[in-house]
């Protein structure tokens, strides 16, 4: 018996998901920097990696604690954040409304090294392997290529005569599903799981 090496077949992309997440993360992206570019308006620039990172997760205080850092020394007098803040007229509410316009996408971001500034950046890392689904051993390869045959033999019958894709999929206990969106069937890749 000869031994093979199990290579997995791609079921599914979830396409429009990817693209959403891909959109999602760019809007991210956008509130972030409006962040940054505020956050400079007021005397902090964001550069360091550390400082980025605590900027991502919690921007208010990061901004709060570097600008009271910064400024605090101009002032001989021993007062607050918040009240150095208000003494300055710097308005936070800004800064919490594009905080809130970040929070509403989940989209995951990184930190990355720019060759070409040399600083860092705010990155997307949505990967299309993320919205990939595979075979899982020799016993799903062998049923995946099995039903990619049946579909083909079910277009070369659609040229000659009318198929329903309802009662195909019925027929066949949903493990085919028609995509309504891109008018073809799929394999239902909730029957491999």
């Amino acid at each position: 018996m000869e031994n093979k090496e199990f290579k997995p077949i791609k079921l599914s992309f979830n396409q429009y998901e990817y693209e959403r997440a891909c959109r999602d993360a760019e809007q991210k992206l956008l509130a972030l920097d409006q962040m940054l570019v505020w956050s400079a308006n007021n005397g902090v620039y964001i550069k360091s990696k550390d400082l980025m990172k605590n900027f991502l997760y919690s921007p208010i205080p990061t901004f709060k604690s570097e600008w009271y850092r910064i400024n605090s020394s101009k002032i001989e007098l021993k007062v607050n954040q918040d009240k150095l803040l208000e003494l300055c007229e710097v308005d936070i509410k800004e800064l919490e409304a594009l905080d809130e316009k970040v929070r509403k996408y989940d989209a995951l971001i990184t930190i990355v090294d720019d060759k070409k500034s040399k600083l860092f950046k705010y990155a997307s890392s949505v990967s299309k392997e993320d919205f990939t689904i595979y075979t899982k051993d020799e016993k799903q390869n062998d049923k995946v290529v099995k039903l990619k045959k049946y579909l083909e033999a079910l277009d070369e019958v659609a040229e000659i005569t009318n198929v329903y894709p309802a009662n195909i999929c019925s027929g066949l206990s949903n493990i085919i599903t028609y995509d309504v969106r891109d008018n073809k069937y799929i394999i239902n890749h909730s029957m491999f799981s």
